[in-house]
């Protein structure tokens, strides 16, 4: 590690290195295990203390594996990296990333194509009115390649599942269409376990986290009227979405799921919109989720999603006694390209309550 100061810059270098060398001496040969591999990076960064902060940095990479005799050139990749950060406005910060990567692999007799990997990200953090209004924004963009995954499911012990088994065709043969969720936790008997495959595609990628915290309190907490009447009441809101296709793709709302250039889609919004959440009297919880995905199975596409709304009611009547309850409106759906026994629709009514008695408390 060597690193110089030339005006507001700081440059330097970094080398990390490791060889490792096991030989069988009947045999005379190498063993599996043994490996090496060579980092070396140069840098150029602004210095920390900098309201407007920079860092431009490349990376090369070399790896070892064992061969006939010695250990041969087995990996070569190269990466270019850049950071900019802004933290000159108070509360507020913005990040930009880009990262670039370039991997060749060479203990082969014709070297393969070499494999282009880029990534981009911007990341945004504000507060507002004294931490009343919080914003948190991070969108993603790149290329890598997509596995196609395969699934199955496993029999466990009664009630330790979540799936149940439906032998409708009645040839004894547990077949993947015939699983279902559990309507009963008594019948749920099995789980669903995803296997990797052994295929990939290319893809590319955009992604996109929101969060945003509303929280009155934080200014109106000791005012009266209105305003004291308002800072009882909060919400936070978070989205989730990620697009995956075969052709370049920079818009994270992409959602034409019956498009065969997306191969994965997900989409995820939770709404919780409270009331006297910071007391212990009377409490309430109004959740509003949304999901939605679409993946590339071994067997072809399969879509599904869930829509979910849910009341929280809590409260302490008096001392000692606390009461809860919930209730919930789901509806699931799936869809299957081939597979007939998995498109279905489930609605649900979901009411559940709670009472804790604490008889004594003493230390």
């Amino acid at each position: 590690y060597f690193t110089f100061k030339l005006g507001k810059l700081n440059i330097g270098v970094k080398d990390n290195m490791e060889h490792n060398l096991f030989k069988d001496v009947q045999m005379d040969t190498i063993r599996g295990q043994s490996y090496a591999f060579n980092d070396v990076m140069f840098f150029v960064k602004s210095q920390d203390s900098s309201r407007v902060r920079y860092e431009f940095s490349y990376k090369n990479r070399v790896e070892y594996l064992p061969g006939e005799e010695l250990l041969q050139h087995h990996l070569l990749i190269q990466d270019a990296n850049a950071l900019l950060t802004f933290a000159n406005v108070k509360n507020q910060l913005l990040s930009l990333k880009g990262t670039y990567r370039n991997q060749k692999l060479m203990d082969t007799t014709a070297e393969r194509t070499a494999e282009h990997y880029y990534v981009g990200s911007l990341e945004y953090n504000g507060r507002f009115f004294r931490n009343a209004l919080v914003l948190n924004t991070y969108y993603e963009m790149g290329s890598g390649m997509e596995l196609q995954k395969s699934f199955t499911y496993l029999k466990v012990a009664k009630g330790q599942g979540t799936h149940v088994w439906n032998d409708y065709n009645g040839n004894g043969v547990e077949e993947l269409d015939e699983f279902e969720v559990a309507a009963y936790v008594d019948e749920a008997d099995y789980i669903k376990v995803w296997l990797p495959g052994t295929s990939y595609i290319n893809t590319y990628c955009s992604s996109l986290t929101q969060s945003v915290q509303l929280r009155p309190a934080a200014v109106w907490s000791r005012s009266s009227g209105f305003k004291k009447f308002l800072s009882r009441f909060t919400d936070v809101a978070m989205l989730r979405t990620q697009q995956k296709c075969v052709t370049p793709m920079l818009n994270p709302f992409y959602f034409q799921l019956e498009d065969t250039n997306l191969v994965n889609s997900t989409f995820s919004l939770t709404n919780t919109f409270s009331m006297n959440n910071s007391s212990s009297k009377f409490a309430f919880d109004f959740i509003v989720q949304k999901l939605q995905n679409k993946s590339l199975l071994y067997y072809g596409v399969e879509t599904n999603g869930v829509d979910k709304q849910q009341v929280v009611l809590k409260s302490t009547p008096f001392k000692g006694l606390y009461l809860q309850t919930d209730y919930a409106h789901v509806l699931q759906q799936n869809n299957s390209d081939y597979m007939i026994g998995r498109r279905y629709c489930i609605e649900q009514h979901q009411a559940t309550g709670s009472i804790q008695v604490q008889i004594k408390n003493s230390y």
